[in-house]
Parts: structure tokens; sequence; C-alpha cells
């Protein structure tokens, strides 16, 4: 099958950008997720904050989204020490607050997950 939505890089210091486009298939999130790992592999930071962005096409099937779980589990064990995950509706918050890992936080605006990974996320 043809492969479903994509994602784009971007790092600022110790923070990785993850923006996410369209909705995903099973193929779509293997595809990003091999990107992804390549992205936090090659860093040139030991410990690094992840903050999504996800559009308002973003989203995937039960097992697309069990992928992305996993992937997060992925980049836990690889340094990340926080993921902050900016959504786009109410349907992407209340999927996503099933399976965002415990250092994860759910956002509408990216300047609040900014502010939380610079300064909130301890407290």
């Amino acid at each position: 099958m043809k492969s479903h939505g994509y994602v784009e890089f971007s790092w600022e210091s110790n923070i990785l950008y993850v923006e996410a486009f369209g909705p995903f298939n099973e193929e779509g999130v293997m595809e990003a997720a091999s990107e992804y790992l390549s992205t936090i592999l090659n860093r040139t930071v030991s410990d690094f904050s992840v903050i999504e962005i996800w559009d308002e096409d973003s989203l995937g099937s039960p097992e697309a989204l069990a992928y992305v779980e996993k992937l997060w589990e992925q980049l836990i064990s690889n340094g990340c020490t926080s993921i902050a995950l900016v959504v786009s509706n109410s349907l992407q918050r209340g999927v996503a607050e099933k399976f965002l890992p415990s250092i994860g936080k759910i956002f509408h605006k990216k300047e609040d997950a900014k502010f939380w990974i610079h300064h909130g996320r301890f407290t």
C-alpha cells in the first residue's frame, strides 16, 4: 500500500521539532518512524526534548497509533526527557491521552508547549 502522511524535522538547540501532516496509515507511520529515529540517532546533544505538532488531519488507525506509542518509548530509551504534543482538535487530544507516555503533555498552542519544555516540565 502507498504511504500516507509525512513529517518534517528541525532542531533548535536540544529541542527536536516534528511537524506531522495529513492522515497516516501504517506504512506512513513506519516511514516517518524510520526518519524520526534516524534524526535522533544523528543528533549532537545527549538529552533532548521533542515538540510534535500535528496538523488538523494528523491521525491514524489504532495499529498506526500503537506504532507511534512504541516509537515514543524508543525516544525515551535514546535520551528524550520530555514530549510536548501540540494537537489541532479535541479528537486528536482524546486519542493521544490514551497512549502519551508519562514524560509527555498535550497542548493546543506551540508557544505553550515551548514554555513547558523550557520552564514548566519539572513542576
